[in-house]
């Protein structure tokens, strides 16, 4: 059996609706919605949840592969596939979904990170090393994204130089937003278990924003107009090319 699931999870979820697709196997929502089977009112946590949809897994049938999709009040997604059996608790990709995300011939920031704009983000500079890119979503304001250009999936793979010189353009990119939005905090964070292509979030926080509350990219979307962004990139670049990094 194969189980799999992508989260965007808070400590504990509410007024979670379970439905089940069918699923073409790519990543998203493909193919064509089921009746809802379940839902559920209340605080409920994701352990919870998935074993509220273990009696669905089980009759999900045979022959073509499901998913099961829970969402919540704040849009928070999750998503099981199974090809039917019971649901043993294993959450992580199987061997050959990690394969397939891993591989750079169907990588989506190999395809278009160095695009000028793409669905997700526009090009603020690119360096021997790495593209930088002011995200869509400016939730955060100024939130933007260093990508390495190597097909790299964690920063354990670099040699001492690489290493160094990806973090010399997240500092740059930082520096640029700082003097651009001169926000309170910037929080890098580099992920990767959705997208296994090294990049780094830079999110910066204002005094409008939580302090106690944990950094969340999913937050959003908030969207700029098309002139907004483009004067937004426009500065970050300009920041960009004036800005340098510590001299070592």
């Amino acid at each position: 059996m194969i189980v799999s699931i992508v989260r965007r999870i808070g400590r504990r979820m509410s007024s979670a609706r379970v439905m089940v697709v069918l699923s073409s196997g790519r990543r998203g929502w493909p193919g064509q919605s089921l009746p809802r089977i379940r839902e559920r009112q209340g605080r409920m946590s994701l352990p919870r949840a998935l074993a509220s949809v273990c009696g669905a897994l089980q009759t999900a049938g045979s022959g073509q592969s499901r998913a099961i999709r829970i969402q919540t009040r704040r849009h928070v997604e999750h998503r099981i596939t199974t090809d039917a059996g019971p649901y043993d608790g294993r959450v992580w990709w199987s061997e050959a979904e990690q394969a397939a995300l891993a591989d750079p011939s169907t990588c989506g920031m190999c395809a278009d990170a160095h695009l000028e704009e793409n669905p997700h983000s526009v090009l603020i500079a690119s360096t021997p090393t790495a593209h930088i890119r002011l995200a869509r979503n400016q939730a955060h304001p100024g939130y933007c994204l260093v990508i390495l250009r190597e097909h790299v999936t964690d920063l354990a793979d670099l040699d001492a130089d690489a290493l160094a010189a990806f973090w010399s353009d997240v500092q740059r990119a930082g520096r640029a937003i700082g003097a651009v939005l001169d926000p309170r905090k910037i929080d890098y964070l580099v992920m990767g278990h959705r997208m296994p292509h090294l990049h780094c979030h830079l999110l910066p926080q204002h005094t409008d924003d939580d302090p106690l509350r944990n950094v969340d990219i999913s937050d959003g979307p908030v969207l700029l107009p098309d002139a907004g962004l483009r004067e937004r990139a426009r500065s970050l670049r300009d920041a960009w090319n004036a800005v340098s990094t510590v001299e070592r």
